[in-house]
């Protein structure tokens, strides 16, 4: 069952498997015309910000807490608010994130229980 204690952080391959969702995220991102916006709020260089989610949905799906080892606290809606995220900058995040999702190979199950669970970030991040 997904969302028990490690259960999705080890669906998911633990930090490795993390770590290539989120690189494959910040690629997708930077190549998909609908994300230029959300795109354009970011260094030139993703390396920082595929660090920064990775360690942050590994805490998120159970596993150890890096962000804020790493960088201390966060609320991602709070920090979000400087930018006017509206519907269609929510949805070129979510699209984003649902091609990195289809590329791992993780059971379907896991996978639509994971794209459920992103809307839900996305969705408290939306300013507008």
């Amino acid at each position: 069952m997904f969302g028990a204690q490690d259960s999705s952080y080890q669906a998911a391959g633990a930090e490795p498997g993390i770590r290539a969702l989120c690189a494959a995220f910040y690629h997708h991102m930077d190549r998909e015309a609908q994300a230029s916006t959300i795109r354009s709020w970011h260094k030139d260089d993703l390396d920082d910000m595929a660090d920064r989610l990775a360690s942050f949905v590994c805490g998120w799906l159970g596993g150890p807490r890096l962000y804020s080892q790493k960088f201390g606290p966060i609320s991602i809606p709070s920090y979000h608010q400087q930018f006017d995220i509206g519907e269609a900058e929510r949805d070129a995040w979510i699209h984003c994130m649902d091609l990195a999702i289809e590329e791992q190979n993780w059971d379907a199950d896991f996978k639509r229980y994971l794209k459920a669970q992103f809307r839900i970030p996305a969705e408290r991040c939306r300013s507008r």
